[in-house]
């Protein structure tokens, strides 16, 4: 089964596709490094294109 990501991702989506962890991600958002909203529900919705330049920087940082 294939996984789908839309621009805007829930926490779990968000985790899995950026392998990291609830920690870090909330680090990058507290941060400002990803953006999110929260919905009428309280719930947390991320930027999946902020997730892609944070996994950028990172691997760049990797190959030094």
């Amino acid at each position: 089964m294939k996984d789908y990501y839309p621009m805007i991702l829930s926490r779990t989506k968000a985790m899995l596709f950026a392998s990291i962890g609830r920690r870090e991600l909330e680090k990058l958002a507290k941060s400002g490094r990803v953006r999110y909203f929260t919905t009428n529900g309280g719930h947390r919705r991320f930027v999946r294109a902020d997730l892609n330049r944070y996994l950028n920087e990172k691997l760049q940082e990797q190959q030094g």
